[in-house]
């Protein structure tokens, strides 16, 4: 559905995270997740400033991994 009928930036968000390993322990699927909820949010009009660390606190844990 989301390749049907969502903006092209969310369709591309979600290309991104299917390129990933699909591991939540993975720093690059966890913000390539974080990336397409971020999309997601403003293809509805939401603004998403500054939202990153929270939309990560709440899908993985309130531990931010260091992606370096």
């Amino acid at each position: 559905m989301i390749s049907a009928y969502a903006p092209n930036n969310v369709v591309s968000a979600l290309a991104a995270l299917e390129r990933t390993s699909m591991r939540l322990s993975d720093p690059k699927t966890q913000q390539a997740m974080v990336e397409l909820v971020l999309a997601m949010r403003r293809s509805t009009g939401h603004k998403s400033i500054d939202l990153n660390d929270d939309i990560h606190a709440i899908l993985f844990s309130v531990d931010i991994v260091d992606g370096s």
